[in-house]
């Protein structure tokens, strides 16, 4: 998946030749999607640029819930492009509400089906772990946890459904989740 760029409300102002007023407005409204990292508030450039080209629709909002259940997109998953601004928000009456097309977007980038290939293929932890660079516990403690299908136990080792595990990465990897840092979301 290709990452946008993101700058700073004073660079966006400098390069386009636009107010910071009426960019932090275009923020507020949803027109530019925007996040904060070290405090300071980063803009999502594409939407800048189109914003400056005279591209100002409010894009479709829906909602937190109704989107992850309409895209199975995993709530948390959600949550976390929010906070980074790779997903743009809004909220009404205390509701957050996402922008439509980011949420498609990322549904489209991290779709199970992709891994339909996978569906029923037998993996033993081990060999998942080599193979999807995730720690043997790891794997083992998702499968517990119900994330993982467990095909069969053989004599105490666990056959898994590969297109799980292969799933349970991706999610990982989108999430930034690293070694000894955070869970899998509970509706994975």
């Amino acid at each position: 998946m290709a990452f946008d760029r993101f700058i700073t409300l004073e660079e966006a102002a400098s390069a386009y030749n636009l107010d910071v007023a009426l960019l932090t407005r275009w923020v507020n409204d949803g027109t530019i999607s925007a996040g904060r990292l070290d405090g300071r508030l980063l803009l999502k450039e594409t939407d800048v640029k189109r914003a400056a080209q005279g591209d100002t629709t409010v894009p479709r909002l829906v909602p937190l819930a109704e989107a992850a259940k309409r895209y199975d997109v995993p709530e948390a998953v959600l949550k976390k492009f929010v906070e980074e601004g790779r997903v743009r928000r809004g909220a009404s009456n205390g509701i957050p509400l996402l922008v439509e097309q980011d949420v498609q977007e990322l549904a489209r980038a991290i779709r199970k089906d992709r891994f339909a290939h996978l569906e029923g293929k037998p993996i033993r932890v081990t060999a998942a772990s080599r193979k999807y660079g995730i720690p043997q516990k790891t794997i083992s403690r998702w499968a517990y946890a119900g994330h993982i299908s467990i095909l069969e136990r053989d004599t105490g080792k666990l056959v898994l459904d590969e297109a799980d595990v292969a799933y349970a990465q991706l999610i990982a990897d989108t999430l930034g989740m690293r070694q000894g840092r955070g869970v899998l979301p509970e509706n994975l």
